[in-house]
């Protein structure tokens, strides 16, 4: 398999189309929000963690979705004030970190 391809991640844009984030990029995300967490002292739980994530959408009155791009580290700001505010917990699975608070899913993806 050429190098190209086997260090890409597949992400869909705004407009449902689907574009390509190396790993790099996706990981350079990662820790950009795991180093900003620690700052603000808000804990991350992952994979390493948990299991098995499971959320039920029917008892969730909605979902917040945030797209990063490189170099908005606001969102990424955004994202993490609104877990200090909730007093929650922030989940990274499958590139996705997630707040759940008060009825509402926040996702930050790339």
């Amino acid at each position: 398999m050429p190098k190209s391809i086997q260090s890409v991640s597949p992400c869909t844009s705004d407009h449902g189309e689907k574009r390509i984030m190396s790993k790099s990029t996706v990981s350079a995300f990662r820790q950009a929000v795991y180093n900003e967490a620690k700052t603000l002292k808000i804990p991350i739980v992952d994979e390493r963690a948990i299991d098995r994530l499971g959320i039920n959408k029917g008892s969730v009155g909605g979902t917040v979705d945030m797209k990063y791009r490189d170099g908005e580290e606001t969102k990424i700001k955004t994202f993490l004030a609104v877990a200090k505010y909730h007093h929650a917990l922030v989940i990274y699975k499958d590139e996705t970190f997630f707040i759940i608070a008060n009825d509402t899913i926040w996702r930050l993806s790339t």
